[in-house]
């Protein structure tokens, strides 16, 4: 379990680093709409959707197998 929170820790640093790096204003243009927004938001906010989707997959293959099991 250790290694586990000193991997943990080390991407957390990794994170922060990549993030004061990042500081600098981005435009995106999707479809009809700009929008303008600094890469220090922008970064967090992907890891988090990455993740939701990736627990959403997860909770839905062992919710499958489960309904298999029965």
């Amino acid at each position: 379990m250790k290694a586990k929170w000193i991997v943990g820790l080390i991407f957390l640093g990794l994170l922060v680093i990549l993030l004061f790096q990042n500081q600098q204003a981005v435009t995106y243009r999707v479809f009809f709409w700009e929008i303008s927004i600094s890469q220090v938001l922008l970064v967090p906010v992907v890891l988090l959707i990455g993740f939701l989707f990736g627990l959403a997959a997860r909770l839905k293959k062992r919710s499958r197998t489960q309904q298999s099991l029965e």
